[in-house]
């Protein structure tokens, strides 16, 4: 993830269960690393997947000199004190949130106001909100919501992506397994959200989805059938509908639009 400023790159080491952070050049290349952070530890819930850190992502707040990583292997959220200018980070005043035993954070987005973030929990398809103190630099644990119904838990589902609309008024996950992505509403006070139900990813293994910048569209990837599809957004409701045509493409596995 390239921070806010553009003068670094953070980059999460899922297999290693570390984080680097990286300046860029003038030229646009990566100059040596400047900070390395390896994780220890983990949670040991889920014995197969969570065995030892596996850090997953790594996002940064609306100025670039904090950063969050998703560490799937020790259901924490670290936080880390950027300084962008050098290229280097350190373990924040609150070093960690604790996420809920066994869920195994994958990825963190922030809302629009950076009041507020949401962290989905791979394994036990959830989502998480996340309260942000942006003057004390911390997190604290909110709502946590599933992202399937009750009768499609245990059925080899898992959580993939996690996306706030730009308007701030809704949150969709993508849920491999069950094929589909969850929709949900943002409350106006930003304290609690609740669900709008599933639509159908168009194909199998949903994995990264990108929402276009006016908020019109949302194009995901399905891995395993390897086709991309568009989804309009209804801006009253947050409901998706399927457009247009299923576009091929192999192992499609993630959608970032290039913004101009």
């Amino acid at each position: 993830t390239v921070d806010p400023s553009g003068r670094c790159v953070g980059v999460a080491n899922y297999t290693g269960g570390s984080c680097a952070l990286f300046p860029i050049l003038e030229d646009g290349s990566l100059g040596e690393v400047g900070s390395f952070l390896q994780h220890t530890g983990h949670s040991g819930v889920n014995v197969r997947r969570q065995e030892a850190p596996h850090a997953h992502s790594i996002n940064f707040n609306q100025d670039g000199t904090q950063a969050f990583v998703a560490d799937l292997g020790k259901d924490q959220i670290l936080l880390y004190d950027v300084d962008p200018a050098s290229g280097t980070m350190k373990p924040s005043q609150q070093a960690f949130l604790q996420l809920p035993p066994g869920g195994g954070p994958r990825h963190f987005c922030f809302h629009p106001d950076f009041e507020i973030a949401f962290s989905n929990l791979e394994l036990t398809s959830q989502v998480a909100l996340l309260h942000y103190d942006r003057v004390q630099r911390t997190l604290k644990l909110g709502q946590v919501l599933d992202t399937i119904p009750v009768s499609a838990k245990g059925q080899g589902n898992s959580t993939a992506e996690c996306l706030v609309h730009p308007t701030g008024k809704f949150l969709y996950v993508s849920n491999r397994g069950h094929n589909s992505l969850a929709m949900f509403s943002i409350n106006a006070d930003g304290k609690t959200f609740h669900s709008l139900g599933n639509a159908p990813s168009e194909g199998e293994i949903p994995r990264g989805f990108g929402i276009t910048a006016d908020g019109k569209w949302l194009v995901a990837g399905n891995q395993k059938t390897g086709n991309v599809v568009a989804m309009s957004i209804n801006q009253q409701t947050g409901k998706l509908t399927p457009v247009g045509r299923k576009l091929p493409l192999d192992a499609a596995v993630n959608v970032r639009f290039y913004q101009r």
